[in-house]
């Protein structure tokens, strides 16, 4: 998986956000396998994946529904982004796909 930027952290929150939250946890997991699948494919093909970007976390939710960006903190919020860096925590660059 490519480097991860601080705008794909709101990302994939806002993408957990429209997951019921007995599936965040899985769903985190999804976009992380997609990262770093489409990651394997760049760097093979050299070329983006067509369903899951190039490799990076922002491009794995691209295709999700995203709940928009809360105008003030939503709990709902700060609970998927919390799933967001632990998943990242937890898998971390040893894991693979």
């Amino acid at each position: 998986m490519r480097s991860v930027h601080l705008s794909y952290l709101n990302l994939a929150a806002r993408t957990l956000m429209v997951v019921p939250p007995a599936q965040r946890v899985a769903m985190m997991a999804t976009l992380l396998v997609r990262a770093r699948t489409a990651d394997k494919y760049r760097k093979k093909t050299g070329r983006a994946h067509v369903h899951h970007g190039n490799g990076s976390l922002g491009a794995a939710c691209q295709n999700c529904p995203k709940a928009p960006m809360p105008d003030r903190c939503d709990p709902s919020y700060p609970l998927s982004l919390r799933i967001v860096v632990q998943a990242l925590i937890t898998w971390g660059p040893h894991q693979s796909a």
